[in-house]
């Protein structure tokens, strides 16, 4: 069984102020806040949550969706 699953989306404008595309930022409380003490895990459980349980559409309404990483997640 899987516990809460907590995310949050920022929206990324075009020029024109229209949503362009949605960041995914990693969220672990219910406050809507990230306690972070593990780069590499919290980018890993924002890929998982997206992909395995809520799926990007859902997330984004079929916009790109962005993630930053750090240079240890890209090796």
């Amino acid at each position: 069984m899987i516990s809460s699953i907590y995310l949050a989306r920022q929206p990324i404008f075009n020029e024109r102020g229209d949503i362009f595309a949605y960041e995914l930022l990693y969220r672990n409380t219910e406050n809507n806040s990230a306690v972070v003490d593990d780069n590499l895990h919290a980018t890993s459980r924002v890929l998982v949550n997206t992909l395995n349980y809520i799926g990007p559409d859902t997330l984004t309404q079929g916009l790109k969706a962005f993630v930053k990483v750090d240079e240890t997640f890209l090796m």
